[in-house]
């Protein structure tokens, strides 16, 4: 317990800056500008980004990669997700160890990896993971019998490996589409 309040009081007093954000509506120009000068003057260590996968403009993909360059971010997850996660580079207390521990080692269903995904860090000395998920849309599969997951799969899914992560140093994030 002495343990969880220490990593908590880390948190608070070092300012670990998370920006979780659902990136399918970013269709324009000017929203995906707006979106990246919010980032930018967040001054966010961590970005996560949901509905990663889908198809996005060439406007958007190329300010991602000079926005990436420009503030030394780093892609730190796979691209082919729902969700990605981008870490910043250029500070020594933040150092990425580890990634999609859980999701590669503890999950079953094929389908449920693409939907999550995670890293884990060191933040000032504190190792910290950080699961970042997308939660399907649809409550069952008889909803849509072509999605391949469901809500209540995915969930299920979830929970069956949180017992196997430790929860002092543990961050949840994402899309719940609840």
């Amino acid at each position: 317990n002495n343990n969880l309040n220490n990593s908590i009081d880390l948190l608070f007093k070092s300012k670990l800056k998370i920006i979780n954000f659902n990136i399918q509506k970013l269709t324009n120009l000017g929203k995906i500008s707006e979106f990246f000068l919010h980032v930018k003057v967040s001054d966010a260590h961590i970005i996560i980004l949901t509905e990663f996968d889908l198809p996005y403009s060439p406007h958007f993909l190329h300010q991602l990669h000079d926005f990436l360059q420009l503030h030394h971010f780093k892609l730190a997850t796979p691209s082919q997700k729902r969700v990605g996660i981008l870490v910043r580079t250029d500070l020594d207390y933040l150092t990425i160890q580890e990634t999609d521990k859980i999701t590669t080692n503890s999950l079953s269903i094929p389908h449920v990896k693409r939907y999550m995904t995670d890293i884990t860090i060191q933040f000032h000395h504190t190792p910290i993971i950080i699961l970042a998920v997308y939660v399907p849309v649809y409550q069952s599969s008889t909803s849509n019998p072509d999605v391949p997951l469901s809500q209540s799969d995915f969930l299920d899914s979830l929970y069956s490996i949180l017992p196997s992560v430790q929860f002092q140093d543990l961050i949840l994030a994402g899309d719940w589409n609840t």
